[in-house]
């Protein structure tokens, strides 16, 4: 094969633009039951799927810190620890490169979106280097330090703390009215002091705070600007909330609104006309609570109504549990494979079992050269 004939087939791999949907806790069970529940979701006729191995350095049932580091960097770490290697011989650990880091050495723009708090662990794993998940005043550091184009989500103390040390570091949106469309300097939302609320609760305002598909639709306007390409991340954070706390009403409505913002990301890069120029991904950190479908339910009817739980009419089982009791406060992490699907340049990529390392690799294998 000559050489132009070569470059010419890479080309033809690479992609401008990437797109990782991480829906923190979204175990199978949750899609089944959320595609259900609303007949059929944004990615379920992606082409290219996957089954992915969560595990950490330490831990066959991962954190999501551990989680979120593997997907970022390509290297296992131990629970609780931000893009940092595990201890070497002399008790030492290494800053592990993101693809946040690889991405802006290309000169991509670069983007983080979630409804968690801005430090939480999945989207602090894409600029932070910690020991401790739970060193929020260490991460809102590293945060305004970053190189991030973009960062929307919730604030907290040490955000605003280092807000006021450095006021002129980012352009600060507190209002989805505020939602930029252009480029310019690094945006920084903060739509809530701590995560944003729940969808559909009487804690989330609907006036004023932004739902994760607007975050989105908003971030993909700003970084497409730039015409070496973007990365962007984009968090589901609270279907894992939901299920943590065995609310599983609320999960699937959290899934739904993912969903919505996969959607909502695929009409806006058609209109741009890039939508053939990236690789979207959607999988998960970990399975929460692990979820399952039970009952013989009628086949037409929701699994939820009016936020409770069906039972099957033949013997009033519920239909969808959690392994931890209805009645406990929290429900775990599970060690269960999660899916993956992608479609774009590079999407045919994704198949079979793999390590959630591996979607570090493929993506930085798809970055244009």
């Amino acid at each position: 094969m000559s050489l132009l004939l070569l470059s010419l087939l890479l080309q033809s791999y690479a992609s401008n633009n990437v797109i990782l949907f991480i829906g923190d806790g979204m175990g199978p069970a949750v899609v089944t039951a959320s595609r259900i529940q609303y007949d059929g979701l944004a990615w379920d006729k992606f082409p290219n799927t996957a089954i992915v191995s969560t595990k950490s350095y330490n831990n066959h049932v991962t954190d999501s810190a551990a989680a979120a580091t593997a997907m970022a960097t390509g290297s296992k770490t131990d629970n609780g620890v931000l893009s940092l290697s595990p201890k070497d011989s002399k008790e030492h650990r290494s800053s592990l490169k993101t693809l946040a880091d690889i991405a802006k050495s290309k000169n991509y723009s670069v983007g983080l979106v979630t409804t968690t708090e801005v430090t939480h662990a999945t989207p602090a794993a894409f600029y932070s280097h910690r020991e401790d998940r739970e060193d929020d005043s260490g991460i809102a550091i590293d945060l305004f330090n970053s190189k991030l184009d973009l960062m929307f989500g919730g604030s907290t103390k040490s955000v605003e703390k280092a807000l006021s040390k450095n006021p002129a570091k980012f352009s600060i949106l507190r209002d989805k009215k505020d939602l930029p469309s252009l480029p310019g300097k690094p945006y920084l939302g903060i739509f809530e002091m701590g995560h944003i609320p729940y969808y559909e609760t009487s804690e989330f305002n609907k006036a004023t705070q932004p739902r994760l598909y607007e975050m989105t639709a908003s971030a993909i306007d700003v970084l497409s600007k730039n015409k070496a390409g973007f990365f962007l991340m984009v968090e589901g954070g609270r279907i894992d909330h939901a299920l943590h706390k065995n609310n599983i009403p609320q999960a699937l409505i959290e899934t739904s609104e993912f969903s919505l913002a996969v959607t909502t990301a695929m009409e806006k890069l058609k209109q741009l006309k890039k939508l053939d120029k990236t690789l979207i991904i959607i999988t998960a950190d970990h399975d929460t609570a692990g979820l399952n479908i039970n009952g013989y339910l009628n086949i037409k009817k929701p699994l939820i109504t009016d936020r409770k739980i069906a039972t099957s009419e033949k013997d009033s089982i519920p239909v969808l549990t959690s392994t931890a009791p209805v009645h406990a406060h929290s429900a775990a992490h599970t060690a269960v494979d999660v899916s993956l699907y992608a479609r774009g340049p590079c999407g045919q990529s994704f198949s079979g079992l793999i390590e959630n390392t591996d979607i570090f690799n493929k993506i930085q294998s798809c970055l244009n050269k």
